[in-house]
């Protein structure tokens, strides 16, 4: 049986190459590769289906929705030094996840984190909300897929 993050990151990456090749999905990974081995798929027809109208349904799509956590939001004078100060800060205590620094006029904002789960995204809220105790929560953001 298949972990949480591993479920999910299948299940995304699943979403990702049904809109990439839109309709043709499963025909793409039936489709014999040079050097490598073949797949068969078996399942009911409605898989299909369904497959294929969220394909249409998401082909504008170039991304998926996911959560970040927001530690630093503020305007007006001095809030660009400040939310720098955040970032720092922030850094200091976890050096191993992403902080984003985003202005958006006239707003500075800072966030913090990937998370595909909300519940993700809870943990790790906890686990910081010592350090930024009042001003750390969690937001929706929608992550854009990277180009080929």
């Amino acid at each position: 049986m298949l972990t949480r993050k591993p479920a999910v990151t299948l299940l995304l990456s699943i979403i990702a190459l049904c809109s990439a090749f839109a309709q043709d999905f499963f025909s793409h990974l039936e489709k014999p590769q040079p050097g490598e081995g073949e797949i068969h798929i078996y399942q009911d027809y409605q898989i299909r289906k369904v497959t294929e109208l969220y394909s249409e349904y998401r082909s504008d799509s170039k991304g998926f929705r996911g959560y970040r956590i927001n530690i630093f939001s503020e305007s007006g004078q001095g809030a660009r030094e400040k939310a720098i100060e955040a970032r720092s800060k922030f850094i200091n205590h976890f050096d191993d996840t992403e902080v984003y620094l985003e202005p958006d006029s006239p707003w500075w904002r800072v966030y913090v984190g990937k998370f595909y789960i909300k519940s993700d995204a809870q943990k790790f809220l906890e686990k910081i909300s010592h350090i930024f105790p009042e001003d750390a929560y969690i937001v929706p953001y929608y992550f854009n897929l990277p180009e080929e």
